[in-house]
């Protein structure tokens, strides 16, 4: 079995394309559509890096960066932030 993935997006679309992607090249992938339940998702599926949308339905995705490299539990994981926007 290959590294973990946590994708997160709120888009459908991206997390259906990225995934498959991903899940094509061996890696282990889980997705996730917004930041709520974050903490647990983590708990139980431990993965090796966070992929995250800066925007999340209403959620920003460098807090939730920042709240995760703050945890002592958490602040291993390497996150990379994208986005299709261009006015960050």
């Amino acid at each position: 079995m290959g590294k973990k993935i946590l994708l997160m997006d709120d888009d459908q679309g991206i997390l259906d394309i990225v995934s498959y992607l991903l899940t094509d090249s061996g890696y282990d992938v889980q997705t996730q559509a917004d930041g709520k339940t974050i903490s647990a998702v983590i708990a139980g599926f431990q993965p090796d890096l966070i992929l995250m949308d800066v925007m999340l339905a209403g959620m920003d995705g460098r807090l939730i960066c920042r709240d995760l490299k703050a945890n002592v539990l958490t602040l291993h994981i390497p996150v990379i932030l994208i986005s299709g926007t261009h006015n960050l």
